[in-house]
């Protein structure tokens, strides 16, 4: 249900494969976010080895994706795992994979000029983001890389999706 901020769902289409959880949460707007939509994308970063964050745009892209509601959430996802991550805790030990879904062709051939710079373009603004957001903190930085793999991913279609969530899941 879209109107779900938080749900936990199984895949038993296969009877075969074990079901892999997958915890969605509903992102944060342009507009106010609510406490509980705060409290899921919390939940959401501390609990999950791969985030997927889908719907980016062309617009979002050429806007500069920190001016995006996705920066609205990668901000949320961020804040929660830099704040609550423990002191003298290896960043590594709990590195998560960021899947980026865009709406939009990205190329498969990783020599394609065309691939490298959407990908680096994202890599480049989401990380700003996160730097924006580990300011807050008192003490050590985090650094990025060693918290957070960066994969992005063209989601044009539901088989595309379900793709990109396998991934997610893997």
């Amino acid at each position: 249900d879209e109107s779900d901020i938080l749900s936990l769902s199984l895949d038993d289409a296969d009877a075969d494969s074990p079901s892999i959880p997958c915890l969605a949460c509903r992102g944060a707007t342009l507009a106010a976010t609510s406490m509980e939509e705060r409290l899921s994308l919390t939940t959401t970063s501390l609990v999950v080895g791969a985030l997927l964050v889908d719907g980016v745009t062309e617009g979002d892209i050429e806007m500069g994706l920190r001016n995006s509601r996705h920066a609205r959430t990668l901000t949320a996802l961020f804040r929660a795992r830099q704040v609550l991550l423990l002191p003298g805790q290896n960043q590594n030990q709990n590195k998560q994979t960021l899947l980026l879904g865009v709406m939009g062709q990205v190329d498969d051939d990783d020599n394609s000029s065309n691939n490298h710079n959407l990908t680096k373009i994202l890599q480049t603004e989401v990380e700003a983001i996160f730097d924006a957001t580990a300011v807050e903190l008192t003490g050590k930085m985090p650094v990025f890389k060693d918290m957070y793999d960066v994969v992005v991913l063209s989601v044009q279609s539901s088989q595309q999706a379900e793709q990109a969530i396998n991934s997610a899941s893997r």
